[in-house]
């Protein structure tokens, strides 16, 4: 009998890279890591993150929400 790989907890989240390539590859080419930072720790904090150990990621669907957000004010 074949087993599916089990989901692991990081499959959903990502780094500040992982972050920004996920940006890029939705055709946000010009946000950086100094972006994402900025969203999650200044001003309205637009970008949610979570912290893990000492280790900050940001979960796939609040990252989609805040895209959804940009291109609303846009």
């Amino acid at each position: 009998m074949s087993r599916s790989p089990l989901p692991t907890i990081k499959s959903e989240f990502f780094d500040r890279a992982g972050v920004v390539a996920y940006l890029h590859a939705k055709g946000l080419k010009h946000m950086t890591e100094r972006s994402v930072i900025r969203a999650t720790y200044e001003g309205r904090k637009l970008l949610k993150c979570t912290r893990i150990g000492a280790r900050v990621y940001w979960h796939r669907s609040d990252v989609d929400a805040w895209i959804e957000a940009l291109r609303r004010s846009a």
